[in-house]
């Protein structure tokens, strides 16, 4: 939707005056779609980029066919709202995004739920599934997000309902949980386990909370309305292990510092699920490779969200979106 200002305009005006030129990428020529394109669609992950990915296919290229691989039974929930659910500020029936049948319905894809990519044969050939399938693409978009770096019995994420579900059975009032990461994320899950009594300490690297979005200032009355629900902060921290017998018993900071906790979740530390494409030719850094139109090395096959790898055009440092650096 464009107001009154942009309606008649090729190019919106907010885009032309950006001074810092980050939104111009959106409207380079060269990473427009053709419109006459009626081949076959493939997209690998049902988060939103994923779910994105398939609306615009369909926007665009009315007449292509596309397959949804996505290894949720349920795909059109909200990941977001997933802490709210924690919190029990809404119903897990409450976090759907589309209809119901949506996809299959409005979109017409074609989605193949429970499956997991397993591998992507050299020069752009078939998508290997692990259940044998091989599925043939004209165009393939990669959308496998991304996994929290820590992994023990005990560390979470909160990036969908299996973690949601894994970290109520854990989440009972007077138990410890300790946060990492303060940013939106590390954020939502702390005002989620304050809320289901339990005992939580944030951990930030960064000197105050919301770093990357608000200034010291505004840190510091964040971190002040925290505190006053009972939320202990470290911050110029980092934690440097998490410790435990098979399941999480304390986290370790930088400072020697040893915080009990029955609980760790992550809200930092990504890692894109990128490990799966070994051998497939596919340029590889942190994550996969791709150009300011989310194209990577390999023509016709394309990569969005936090399992991508691209030059912020912000900073002009090569970046995940996930991680933030």
């Amino acid at each position: 939707m464009r107001c009154d200002v942009c309606q008649t305009l090729a190019i919106p005006a907010c885009v032309e005056a950006c001074p810092s030129g980050a939104l111009i990428a959106q409207s380079r020529p060269d990473c427009r779609i053709q419109t006459e394109f009626d081949g076959h669609v493939v997209v690998v992950g049902s988060s939103a980029a994923g779910i994105a990915a398939c609306e615009a296919a369909r926007e665009v290229a009315p007449e292509c066919s596309i397959t949804l691989v996505t290894a949720d039974d349920s795909s059109e929930y909200s990941r977001p709202l997933l802490p709210y659910v924690l919190a029990r500020r809404i119903a897990p029936s409450q976090t759907s995004w589309r209809a119901d049948g949506y996809l299959e319905g409005e979109l017409k894809v074609r989605v193949l739920r429970g499956r997991r990519a397993t591998g992507l044969k050299p020069d752009a050939g078939p998508l290997l599934l692990d259940d044998g399938t091989e599925l043939t693409y004209d165009r393939l978009i990669l959308a496998t997000g991304a996994r929290p770096a820590a992994g023990m019995a005990g560390a979470f994420s909160l990036r969908n309902l299996e973690d949601l579900e894994a970290i109520e059975r854990l989440a009972e009032p007077g138990r410890s949980a300790v946060v990492l990461g303060g940013g939106n994320v590390g954020l939502q899950a702390c005002e989620a386990l304050l809320a289901r009594g339990m005992k939580v300490t944030v951990v930030v690297a960064s000197p105050w909370l919301l770093s990357q979005m608000v200034d010291a200032e505004a840190g510091r009355r964040v971190a002040e309305l925290f505190i006053s629900h009972g939320l202990n902060v470290r911050t110029g921290r980092d934690a440097v292990e998490i410790a435990g017998n098979g399941r999480v018993e304390s986290v370790r900071l930088d400072n020697g510092e040893q915080i009990e906790a029955d609980l760790v979740v992550v809200g930092k530390g990504i890692r894109p699920n990128v490990e799966w494409l070994a051998g497939s030719g596919i340029q590889i850094g942190r994550g996969i490779v791709t150009d300011l139109c989310g194209r990577t090395n390999i023509p016709g096959i394309f990569a969005a969200g936090d399992c991508a790898e691209t030059i912020d055009p912000l900073t002009g440092r090569s970046s995940i979106s996930g991680s933030g650096r």
